[in-house]
């Protein structure tokens, strides 16, 4: 008796794993303030998302909040570098105002600012100013009218974009603080190329990070508690999903549970972010300059934005720019009197009165950010990196730039150090490592004609 041939047992066909869908954990807070980035288990396809923080090995910390402020046309290359060793040196003249900060200070020299060189010369200012940030010569607009602009994104913003990916979300995503306007001479900042950031004067920099500060404490309150309950929801949200991923994807969550469990203890300890008391009415450039600064704290006070820069004045002329300080004389004819001049001769010494006005006015930002605690015991300024620099460095020339970082102890920068470098390392491997400060991964940054590469090894702690 022949036996019925059985069919062979039906095999299960492999299914592919499920894509987890973003709604499910993107409601609330978390879909309408703290967005993930693209996991991977949540696409069908495509490149993957770039990673942070792994092109120049692990650091203990990143920094949270940028800086980026520019003291246009150049300075005394003997007022500006210290002297000393490396770590036991003394302040130039330009930066004597910084002496209660010279530990959070890191002096380089050796920097040059190639991306400037690599562009047919115009008058040494309009190459810097646009590639101070961006590491790229500019873009012609219009050269027979003299109209130049950035050739792609700053540095600044790329920074702003990574904030956001570790789940922070600002009322403002940066600032831009300036006096004449977003042209080729005076914007440092770029979203890409033309693209230059509106630069804000006092008050329209106060009513858009401070709009909605007249409500009431009590509304203000209610509104905190609000922010809490969904918070909370956020969080069991967020780690609910990390136990259903793994590798990049577990990194990226757990950077989110980071982020957001700092804004929870923020709401929870910080005190109610109110309308600061500011005169909006300056008399003169030294009390506007100064106000941009308040206003600065108070908005990362409240952690309404990270990233800011400040570019005051024109650079290569304009008029004088300190009468209130004792100086008639355009700053731009003075950058050109020190040439050919003694040291100590009076345009140097109304040269270094200039330069020991924007020092001091860094030393202030620096104070005030100490005087801010936040919920963990850390003041505002230990999270913080301030970038100073200018377009050219001493006769419409850009080698030896004169950029300085002043950082705070929670950051990676080794600081209370003047580092000589390797003559004419390009400004790019700087920014790089500007980036990397702030969780970047990056091996490049601007014109792609300079070799790759940062500083990381000789400026920050890994």
């Amino acid at each position: 008796m022949t036996r019925p041939v059985r069919p062979e047992p039906r095999r299960p066909v492999p299914r592919a794993a499920p894509r987890l869908g973003r709604r499910p954990f993107l409601r609330g807070f978390a879909g309408a303030l703290l967005s993930l980035p693209l996991l991977e288990a949540c696409k069908k396809g495509g490149p993957k998302p770039p990673r942070l923080g792994e092109s120049h090995g692990a650091l203990e910390s990143t920094a949270k909040r940028f800086i980026a402020v520019m003291a246009p046309d150049g300075v005394v290359p003997e007022y500006w570098f210290p002297t000393g060793t490396e770590t036991n040196f003394t302040l130039g003249k330009h930066n004597v105002l910084l002496e209660p900060h010279q530990a959070r200070c890191l002096f380089m020299k050796g920097v040059h600012n190639a991306a400037a060189k690599n562009f047919a010369y115009i008058n040494g200012h309009i190459e810097g100013v646009t590639s101070m940030l961006t590491g790229l010569a500019p873009l012609p607009i219009d050269p027979g009218a003299n109209v130049f602009t950035g050739n792609g994104p700053s540095i600044d913003q790329l920074i702003a974009g990574a904030l956001e990916t570790t789940g922070y979300v600002p009322k403002v995503r940066s600032l831009h603080f300036g006096e004449e306007g977003a042209g080729g001479y005076s914007a440092i900042s770029y979203a890409a190329a033309n693209q230059p950031m509106d630069m804000l004067a006092p008050v329209q920099a106060f009513e858009l990070l401070f709009d909605d500060a007249g409500e009431t404490e009590a509304a203000l309150l209610a509104a905190r508690a609000r922010k809490k309950s969904i918070l909370d929801g956020t969080i069991t949200d967020f780690e609910r999903v990390t136990k259903r991923v793994s590798g990049e994807d577990k990194k990226r969550i757990d950077a989110h549970l980071e982020a957001v469990r700092d804004i929870e203890k923020r709401l929870e300890s910080a005190a109610i972010c109110q309308q600061p008391t500011l005169d909006l009415d300056p008399a003169d450039d030294d009390e506007r300059r100064t106000l941009y600064y308040d206003i600065l704290v108070a908005a990362m006070t409240c952690d309404a934005t990270r990233v800011a820069t400040a570019s005051f004045h024109h650079s290569g002329g304009g008029g004088p720019q300190l009468p209130f300080a004792g100086i008639y004389e355009d700053i731009h004819e003075l950058s050109h009197q020190i040439v050919g001049e003694a040291v100590d001769g009076p345009a140097h010494l109304s040269f270094d009165a200039y330069h020991q006005w924007y020092t001091g006015k860094i030393a202030y930002l620096v104070s005030r950010m100490q005087d801010v605690l936040l919920p963990d015991g850390r003041t505002l300024f230990d999270e913080t990196v301030i970038f100073r620099g200018s377009e050219i460095s001493f006769n419409h020339d850009h080698p030896d730039m004169p950029f300085l970082v002043v950082a705070g102890a929670s950051t990676p920068f080794d600081t209370g150090r003047y580092v000589e470098l390797a003559p004419s390392v390009p400004h790019n491997h700087l920014l790089v490592t500007l980036g990397h400060a702030f969780g970047l991964e990056m091996e490049s940054f601007g014109d792609p004609t300079i070799a790759a590469g940062n500083l990381d090894e000789a400026l920050l702690s890994t």
